[in-house]
């Protein structure tokens, strides 16, 4: 059915602009003469005291499935201007579907979004912006990142639809430097001299929320990975720590990144009733590995950076004043596996030349590049057998293979964010994820549900907290 604009089908007047579809200009106005009783049919053919105009028609009563409001017979179940009763009229831009003022909301939200007495309904995928840094997501107000809430008189989120705040919470420590390679002289060596200068790998920056790394630094004899930054939020995983060479024949690889927490280090106990909720934590970034030391002046491959470390889940809070049916996916999960790669060391080799000098740590991973979180992997410098330009020295009679440098470490997962449900009906017959990174529940967010009546069926629930509370 055609819907007017107010409850007597008139809208205002139109100084000679067209009139919407399904309704005629009467005089200064645009008119549905389908129900209104002062231009029924067609325009000033007013209904006697009594009649109702309905369908066109001046009669005594409304058709079937057709209300009377103010004589005007209408369809409540889709007019906007008489949603589910006489006189209820939709907010702009709100349609009216089978009674109640709806609203359809999809794509990239956040911050509060607010819809007194109408039916929000959430399809396809509805994400999450990634925390900022500095927005207060525990206000969540209009606009913010890292969280979304949702205020209704009913919420619907259907079958096959998504909220995803996985990884929309707290970055990400950026991945240490790499090591370069470093060699030194044995005590009987005939070649003198220390290190061949080379580049030390840099760390990675971290996302928003997030701390940079360390360099890898060198000194005579040992090449060591930078330290992994520590990852953003109140309980950011902790970088993967410095190591040190480990013999001749190779090197140590990186720390790893801690995972970072929901309310404690790695971790989550928050059982508490209230409101409150957290953002997931960051991991840390992985430290850069470290090359050994090598006696007789043969080629040391750099090591490989750290890995970034992940982002933490962000917060979802539903909060209905009638109903809320979670049929779809709801996830606030930590990422494992979203942040930078750590870059690979060099061998060293110089092109055209028989030299090949100690060789290059890797860069460490950027949490803002895609990638897998990994360390970068470690180069084996070559042989350089005969006489070597660079050191002018000649170390052919020492049988002393090629050294690697150690991966990098990988990067920690993220924590999971919290979930808020709130409505005196709850259904839930869809999936709420808010594990750690990595499918972890210890370091998943807690998920609070305040409910009236029945608790509702939790066995979608997937968290290392579950508060069922009452109302």
């Amino acid at each position: 059915m055609l819907v007017a604009a107010c409850a007597d089908s008139t809208t205002g007047p139109v100084d000679g602009a067209d009139c919407p579809p399904g309704t005629q200009r009467c005089g200064g106005a645009c008119v549905n003469t389908y129900e209104n009783v002062l231009h029924c049919g067609t325009c000033d053919r007013a209904c006697e005291p009594g009649e109702v105009c309905n369908e066109g028609r001046c009669q005594t009563v409304c058709s079937p499935g057709l209300t009377d409001c103010d004589r005007s017979c209408v369809d409540i179940t889709s007019d906007e201007a008489n949603c589910g009763r006489c006189g209820n009229v939709c907010a702009t831009g709100v349609g009216c579907a089978e009674g109640f003022c709806e609203v359809r909301l999809t794509g990239v939200l956040g911050g509060r979004l607010s819809y007194p007495g109408a039916r929000v309904v959430l399809e396809g995928t509805v994400s999450v912006p990634a925390w900022n840094g500095t927005d207060d997501v525990t206000s969540c107000d209009g606009g913010e990142t890292g969280c979304l809430r949702v205020e209704a008189a009913r919420i619907v989120l259907p079958a096959g639809a998504t909220i995803d705040a996985a990884g929309s919470g707290a970055g990400g420590g950026g991945g240490g430097g790499g090591g370069p390679g470093c060699s030194r002289p044995a005590r009987s060596d005939p070649c003198t001299g220390a290190c061949v200068s080379c580049r030390v790998g840099t760390g990675g920056a971290g996302h928003a929320g997030g701390a940079a790394a360390s360099a890898g630094r060198t000194a005579l004899g040992t090449s060591i990975g930078g330290t992994g930054g520590r990852g953003g939020g109140a309980f950011g995983g902790a970088g993967g720590a410095e190591v040190s060479r480990s013999g001749n024949d190779g090197a140590a690889n990186g720390n790893v990144g801690r995972p970072g927490g929901y309310d404690t280090p790695e971790g989550n106990t928050d059982r508490s009733t209230d409101d409150t909720l957290r953002l997931g934590s960051g991991g840390g970034g992985g430290g850069g590995g470290a090359s050994s030391s090598e006696h007789f002046y043969d080629s040391v491959g750099g090591s490989g950076g750290g890995g970034a470390g992940n982002r933490g889940g962000g917060i979802v809070m539903l909060v209905a004043t009638e109903s809320l049916v979670l049929a779809g996916t709801l996830t606030t999960a930590g990422r494992a596996d979203a942040a930078g790669d750590g870059g690979a060391g060099t061998d060293g080799a110089v092109s055209g030349s028989t030299c090949d000098l100690e060789g290059s740590g890797g860069d460490g991973g950027s949490a803002d590049s895609a990638g897998s979180s990994a360390g970068g992997r470690g180069v084996a410098g070559a042989f350089a057998a005969g006489w070597n330009d660079c050191i002018e020295r000649q170390c052919e009679d020492y049988d002393s293979g090629p050294v690697a440098g150690g991966h990098g470490g990988d990067g920690g997962a993220g924590a999971g964010g919290g979930v808020l449900l709130r409505a005196p009906l709850v259904e839930l017959a869809g999936t709420i994820d808010a594990r750690g990174g990595g499918g972890v529940p210890a370091n998943g967010g807690t998920v609070k549900v305040f409910h009236g009546g029945t608790a509702p069926d939790t066995a979608g629930v997937l968290a290392p907290q579950l508060v069922l509370v009452p109302e």
